[in-house]
């Protein structure tokens, strides 16, 4: 038996074969135009609701050239009410697949669907519902969205904060989807990662593997301390990694942490050429926020010692960065944050101090 191509016209005579896939919103079966004998698919939906997204999705999605193959070609709809007739497609659900797939079959998945997603937001569609069961992967490696169900058009919507919140939706669906599965993968990269350290295997450039991973996991709490056990003197990108993960219940931890690393970029041992001036302006601002986080429940009327580490990350900003000024992003958001957290301390006439600087 043929498949539909993008030139077919659907006739009304569909003889209805097997249950293709059935969900919550509607039932998709197999069916035969009778007249040329091409396979199509029919989406019964369960609510005319469901339908109506269904139908203005895939009648937008029909009319964008860049969305062949990644969605479902649509054919119109036939004489059972709250239906559409869709093309065919073969493949497996993402669903039954994801954790058996390489971290680069998986990379290239996620891309193919936000690429998709970005196509389909720049024409005004919203999904509504991308989970591992609605995303179809063919043999091939192509990625095919499917189930326009809960699908929303921009123009129906009556408030634009309504169509960002569902734009946000989407994509946090995405990065939910497969954080799951890269977070687990993650923690057993790590935790094999820091066996082979402690059996002094060689190891190539563990601590940035481990900071890297740190920011995968799902509860980085579980490795803080394991691998705090193994490295005394984390090198500064794992000790930024670390000390995020620190600072919201232990921040006095974490500024230590900070301190002591840039202490040892800032050792006279090391030549001046050689100091990662990156990395030591990066502990220098994240131990002043650490600090500004820390310090709600300050009580004095002098400056909070947080206005010291901001001055002293400001001032090397400045020496670090030639060209730099007071209006640089960098300074500007940190003096933002300081007079932020000096007005909430009541320490107003400090916070315009701030603010005039």
């Amino acid at each position: 038996m043929d498949r539909s191509d993008s030139s077919t016209t659907v006739s009304s005579h569909l003889r209805y074969g097997d249950i293709f896939t059935r969900g919550r919103t509607a039932a998709v079966w197999n069916v035969t135009d009778m007249d040329s004998n091409l396979a199509y698919l029919v989406q019964m939906f369960h609510k005319e609701k469901a339908f109506a997204n269904g139908k203005s999705a895939h009648e937008r999605m029909e009319e964008i050239p860049a969305l062949r193959g990644r969605v479902p070609r649509y054919y119109g709809v036939p004489p059972i009410p709250d239906s559409i007739i869709l093309g065919t497609y073969d493949g497996r659900k993402l669903r039954d697949i994801i954790w058996s797939l390489t971290n680069e079959e998986r990379d290239a998945i996620k891309d193919q669907i936000t690429e998709t997603l970005r196509i389909l937001h720049e024409a005004g569609i919203c999904h509504g519902n991308i989970t591992s069961r609605n995303i179809i992967i063919s043999d091939d490696g192509r990625v095919k969205l499917v189930n326009f169900s809960h699908a929303s058009v921009q123009e129906a919507l009556r408030r634009e904060s309504m169509w960002r919140s569902y734009k946000s939706t989407d994509k946090y669906s995405v990065a939910q989807m497969f954080h799951e599965v890269e977070s687990a993968r993650a923690l057993e990269e790590a935790t094999c990662l820091l066996k082979s350290v402690r059996n002094s295997d060689h190891v190539p450039t563990p601590q940035p593997r481990l900071a890297r991973l740190l920011d995968l996991v799902e509860y980085p709490q579980r490795l803080v301390r394991p691998i705090m056990d193994i490295y005394k003197s984390p090198e500064p990108v794992l000790a930024l990694a670390l000390a995020r993960r620190l600072a919201n219940h232990d921040p006095d931890e974490a500024i230590d942490m900070l301190k002591q690393a840039e202490a040892r970029c800032n050792d006279s041992s090391v030549p001046v050429g050689e100091r990662p001036v990156e990395l030591i302006l990066q502990m220098k601002l994240n131990a002043a926020r650490y600090l500004i986080d820390a310090e709600q429940g300050y009580e004095d009327t002098a400056l909070p010692p947080s206005e010291g580490l901001c001055e002293e990350a400001v001032g090397f900003y400045f020496w670090s960065t030639p060209g730099s000024s007071a209006a640089d992003d960098t300074v500007m958001k940190l003096y933002y944050e300081l007079a932020g957290h000096l007005h909430g301390l009541m320490l107003y006439g400090h916070a315009m101090d701030v603010c005039s600087q």
